[in-house]
């Protein structure tokens, strides 16, 4: 996986058109849906006076719900489940232009009751922003109050962007959302203890998620990767609920978890999706360990090799949301890779790290595609960017994990150390690496077999990690347009050579080549990102290359980070039969200016489009090798030209 330092990649909104009839029914609006009647109702039923569970949803429809409805889906979910009269479910509406279930008000907030095929309006509220810590601590009051219950349950649902960005978008006002410490602060306001609290939005489960709510709930629920649309499957764990009142905050999360997962699988989004339950008494011991290990992780960078295995091993670590320049940064992976991969430099920390995790991770599923995630990702700087360490310091208290990240963005700053804090010793006068410590200098051979050899000459301490990038020369127009990159090199660390006889193959799907982008290379599966126009629409589609098998799976479409606002697109849909697929390829002129992007012939998606490594047509291609150094810079060695002519291939430097 390739460092960079730009942000990219933006969340398109889809139009759907509405279709209701509209029938005035009691004091409200029936509706017609596609699996029933439902209707919304002013009112104010009486609440269970031995309630065992009352859960409170938290629903910021944001564009989720007014580019498709997705919100409107769940509450019909909600509304078709088999309700028991030991539980209460209860919801907030709110951050939405326009709701497809008439009769909520996009210009208001409002407190619903959940019953069978029905919604009861209990209290509207003036428009106020879902991501105001206020809103949210007056919901949890309010039904408190209003609905008590031997255990609680709250569910926070619209897009997530992982813990730097927080979760509950409001395009009512400007898209302001809930930061962690605004999450922690509605808790702390509130003053509610939580049986579970759960995250129906992409990328919140993660450590520092965890830190933020676990003086306030026993369970966390929530997912490390991006969530489709769809969500969780509401009706499924009500159903479940609704039997099995007695159930405590893991059994209910485990039922959330295995639901979801099934309904991901019948929308064919399971190679991707993940969701664990997170035992919140154990996040403090946690955290603890995870300080000493970032403490360790800093000290590592007074020496270059050791330095350079660790970063080494972050490279490998899964990672979540996209974190490439076509899908934008989260900057989130998983936390028990993290340590694995880095536990041959770290040995000290490592096992008290990997021992708690293990236990607060109580339960979690994945995807073929996600076998690396473990139920809880942390921050780490995969974009090297000063604004990540200042994100990451206003939301936790983990000095020397942001003194980490200030090395990485070659901004050491020695003055953050208290002199009377004991755990500050010796970090005071740490004197870490710098950029310019290093200056690395590369050559380059190519032998009689056609064989690149790139060599270090100067700096070899500092590089990272290599890669290449393949690019067509388009004989007409003279452009060159860009394949993609990967990784396939032989590389000798020692003698700081890296070697590749390129083999004449590129990725294709239905026939055409694509501009696939290795985004993470794990041990057992490599992922890809390949921009496309799928039925008229930009996008990127996620791909995943099994090792093992040697196959190429499709996983479908990914819109990427919203570049505004930071949340993660939950657009995430397969490819489906019919649907028509344009492949994108960046181009660049004679003079390396970008140029306007070539587009492949449109396929029709079908069960037989197949994505397979096809042998390149005859023509010149150029060959790059970049080198990086753990600080994010990037080293080019002199770009080679590759003819290839009836199956032969001549390197050639470049005069």
């Amino acid at each position: 996986m390739k460092k960079a330092r730009k942000k990219s990649g933006s969340l398109k909104k889809a139009v759907k058109f509405l279709l209701a009839i509209v029938i005035i029914a009691f004091i409200g609006v029936m509706i017609m849906g596609d699996d029933g009647d439902y209707s919304i109702e002013d009112g104010n039923p009486d609440a269970k006076s031995d309630a065992a569970w009352t859960l409170m949803v938290y629903m910021c429809g944001s564009d989720l719900e007014s580019g498709g409805g997705a919100s409107s889906d769940n509450l019909k979910e909600m509304m078709n489940a088999d309700f028991s009269d030991k539980v209460n479910v209860i919801v907030e509406t709110g951050g939405s232009s326009y709701w497809y279930l008439d009769g909520i008000d996009p210009d208001s907030l409002a407190y619903y009751h959940v019953d069978s095929k029905k919604l009861v309006r209990e209290k509207t509220l003036d428009s106020a922003s879902m991501g105001d810590p206020d809103t949210l601590a007056d919901f949890i009051t309010w039904g408190r109050q209003n609905y008590p219950a031997e255990k609680y349950g709250l569910i926070m649902w619209d897009h997530g962007g992982g813990s730097l960005q927080g979760l509950c978008w409001d395009e009512n006002h400007d898209d302001d959302n809930l930061t962690l410490p605004e999450l922690n602060k509605a808790l702390v306001q509130a003053d509610t203890q939580f049986e579970m609290i759960g995250m129906d939005a992409c990328l919140m489960a993660s450590l520092e998620t965890a830190e933020a709510i676990d003086e306030y709930g026993k369970y966390m629920v929530a997912s490390q990767e991006y969530e489709p649309g769809g969500g969780w499957d509401y009706k499924a764990f009500l159903d479940y609920l609704g039997q099995n009142s007695e159930a405590d905050g893991e059994k209910l999360g485990e039922e959330i978890c295995n639901t979801y997962f099934d309904k991901c699988r019948r929308d064919d989004l399971h190679d991707m999706a993940t969701l664990s339950v997170v035992d919140l008494s154990r996040i403090s011991s946690l955290s603890t360990a995870f300080q000493a290990m970032s403490e360790k992780m800093l000290l590592l960078t007074r020496d270059a090799v050791s330095f350079r295995a660790l970063c080494q091993g972050t490279d490998v670590t899964e990672n979540y949301g996209g974190n490439n320049k076509a899908e934008g940064y989260t900057d989130m992976v998983d936390l028990r890779g993290l340590t694995e991969n880095t536990e041959s430099v770290l040995p000290d920390t490592a096992e008290r790290v990997l021992d708690l995790q293990e236990k607060a991770v109580r339960y979690q599923v994945h995807g073929s595609s996600r076998a690396g995630a473990k139920g809880l990702s942390a921050v780490y700087p995969l974009l090297i960017d000063d604004d990540i360490a200042r994100m990451y310091e206003e939301i936790s208290d983990n000095r020397s994990y942001l003194q980490y990240m200030n090395v990485l963005n070659d901004s050491w700053d020695e003055s953050m150390w208290d002199e009377e804090d004991e755990r500050s010793i010796g970090l005071q006068e740490l004197d870490p690496i710098q950029a310019d410590d290093y200056d690395v200098q590369l050559s380059q051979e190519i032998d009689d077999n056609s064989t690149l050899h790139v060599y270090v000459t100067s700096g070899l301490e500092s590089v990272e990690q290599a890669d290449f990038s393949l690019l067509y020369l388009e004989p007409d127009s003279g452009d060159f347009v860009f394949l993609g990159t990967d990784s396939d090199l032989d590389a000798d660390w020692e003698q700081g050579e890296f070697t590749d006889r390129f083999g004449g193959t590129w990725i294709t799907i239905g026939g055409q080549y694509v501009n696939a982008n290795l985004i993470e290379q794990g041990d057992d599966y490599n992922v890809y990102t390949i921009p496309a126009i799928v039925n008229g629409n930009e996008t990127n589609i996620r791909a995943t290359y099994d090792m093992n098998d040697e196959e190429f799976t499709v996983n479908g479409t990914y819109d990427g980070i919203d570049e505004e606002t930071g949340s993660s697109g939950r657009n995430i849909r397969p490819l489906k039969k019919g649907d028509k697929v344009v492949f994108v390829l960046p181009a660049l002129d004679e003079n390396l200016d970008d140029t306007d992007d070539y587009q492949s012939e449109e396929i029709v998606w079908s069960d037989d489009i197949r994505m397979e490594d096809e042998d390149l047509m005859d023509g010149t291609y150029i060959y790059i090798m970049p080198v990086y150094d753990y600080f994010g810079e990037e080293y080019d060695a002199d770009p080679i030209t590759m003819t290839i002519e009836d199956g032969w291939i001549t390197a050639e430097e470049i005069e």
